[in-house]
């Protein structure tokens, strides 16, 4: 099983707002309030050819791309970085080839055209904050893995946005994980740092996603590009051995 791992930090004490609400798999926009205000589970998007905001946390959004036939759009400069990426397949970006896993940084005043083929599972995160750094490709292949864990949470990890990278808030890494083990375990918590997983690799299997925080202990099981938005607690998933 392979998840994604993007996270804003505050490192300007920004305090980011909780928005409680659980969608439904593939309606994005019908939801209803989850009993742990501290996770919200987002089901994988349905395929279509305009780009769906999965959610808005404070100034930390996801969106994400389906399409069923080739799509050209625009991101236009703003007051936002960027991070855009596809999990199982390439697409360009004003002309440049992003292969699979590779991520795209777009500071904020930089205008970027994507040029993307049917069947691609495209995201762009968004920060809400200015940057003047320029913008750059973080090659998948060019990152070493790092071992992580001991026996049944053993998995590799790569970093591609760190915190010596050029980015204002953004984190950003692939989790590799062996079918069976877990992961974010030891159990861990950052309070006031969101973090969103999207998970692939896991069809036809399936993982396990816990949330657990004071006086709340839920299970969800996850699938292919769902997205699990943490801003609080611990959230230890484990995959099953059927996993991709």
């Amino acid at each position: 099983m392979f998840i994604l791992n993007l996270m804003t930090l505050a490192r300007w004490l920004l305090t980011l707002r909780v928005i409680p609400w659980l969608a439904d798999r593939g309606y994005p926009g019908k939801a209803f309030k989850p009993s742990d205000r501290a996770f919200m589970l987002y089901r994988a998007i349905k395929e279509g050819n305009s780009l769906v905001k999965i959610f808005e946390h404070g100034r930390f959004s996801l969106y994400g791309l389906r399409p069923t036939s080739s799509v050209e759009l625009s991101l236009t400069p703003g007051t936002h970085e960027r991070l855009v990426f596809a999990l199982n397949g390439s697409f360009h970006l004003n002309g440049q080839l992003i292969l699979e896993k590779d991520m795209a940084y777009v500071p904020s005043d930089f205008e970027a055209s994507l040029s993307v083929g049917a069947g691609l599972a495209l995201f762009v995160a968004e920060a809400g904050f200015r940057s003047s750094y320029d913008f750059y490709v973080k090659r998948f292949y060019d990152v070493t893995y790092m071992e992580v864990g001991l026996t049944n949470y053993a998995r590799r990890v790569k970093t591609m946005i760190g915190e010596g990278d050029p980015a204002v808030t953004f984190l950003a890494g692939y989790t590799e994980e062996y079918p069976g083990n877990w992961s974010s375990y030891p159990p861990h918590r950052h309070e006031g740092k969101p973090e969103a997983y999207i998970f692939y690799g896991v069809d036809p299997g399936y993982a396990v996603q816990l949330s657990l925080r004071e006086g709340v202990e839920e299970a969800h099981v996850v699938h292919d590009y769902d997205v699990f938005l943490i801003t609080g607690g611990y959230h230890p998933h484990v995959s099953s051995p059927l996993t991709g």
